[in-house]
């Protein structure tokens, strides 16, 4: 009965105590820009984007990530709706599958909340604080979501030149 106890003590000693944590793809990559979303004087989310090379051009050749972390609770529903609204601004028409996606996607978030769109190999890869929610693999997709910050056609410009480093 000892061995037993000696045998089962010893396999639990050899067991890992925790659950080593995954790599995230963007972790090495350098930061391009930093900017803040406000409405009015409300914070709406902090924005960082990411490169391999501190240069970054759009549309991108590389991988790319760019990390949004809420300063407010929105619904899944929510995000989703102002995507809409961000791509009709800048004349970019949504294919009804991508709506329909992101709705399946995006959560709700809650303030301090990081939502990460990393995209490589045309496919955009979702992250909710670090844990992937899934990916829509559609390079018109990715463009089109990414130029909602990236492109010259943004809607916030200043905002834009921030991200890229620029101002």
């Amino acid at each position: 009965m000892k061995a037993l106890a000696g045998l089962l003590l010893g396999v639990v000693l050899t067991l890992p105590t925790g659950v080593a944590a995954q790599a995230l793809p963007w972790e090495s990559y350098r930061l391009v820009g930093a900017a803040e979303l406000n409405f009015l004087f409300w914070p709406i989310y902090e924005a960082s984007l990411y490169s391999p090379t501190q240069r970054f051009d759009f549309p991108p050749e590389t991988p790319f990530a760019l990390s949004l972390t809420y300063k407010r609770a929105f619904t899944g529903k929510q995000l989703v709706e102002e995507t809409q609204r961000q791509w009709q601004d800048i004349g970019v028409q949504a294919d009804p599958d991508w709506i329909r996606r992101l709705m399946d996607l995006l959560p709700d978030v809650n303030r301090d909340d990081t939502i990460t769109l990393f995209v490589a190999d045309e496919a955009s890869h979702f992250f909710h604080n670090n844990m992937k929610l899934g990916a829509i693999a559609d390079e018109g997709f990715s463009r089109n979501f990414a130029a909602i910050w990236l492109s010259e056609r943004t809607s916030r410009p200043q905002f834009r030149d921030q991200l890229l480093g620029i101002d």
